[in-house]
């Protein structure tokens, strides 16, 4: 895996952008059920089959980030810096 890769991974851990959608979807756990939400034109998507999958995807189809949270770890499989982060 590129230093590049790994950069950007870590990027995305440190701003919990996880935690972001989550907190989205859920309306702040007011939700605690809820799956999708829409969010800046974007669709925000949080499914849990053994380990939760948590993804943002344009309306174009693009997908901005995706994540696969196990029980104590993280792995980040996509994400594009840009000006969404500062959304």
């Amino acid at each position: 895996m590129s230093d590049e890769i790994k950069k950007a991974q870590q990027m995305a851990l440190e701003l919990k952008i996880h935690e972001v959608i989550n907190n989205i979807i859920t309306k702040a756990g007011t939700m605690p059920n809820a799956t999708e939400a829409e969010w800046e034109g974007c669709k925000l998507a949080s499914f849990s089959f053994g380990v939760t999958m948590l993804s943002i995807t344009m309306s174009n189809g693009m997908v901005l980030y995706k994540a696969k949270i196990g029980f104590d770890d993280i792995e980040i499989t996509d994400f594009r810096n840009g000006s969404w982060v500062e959304k």
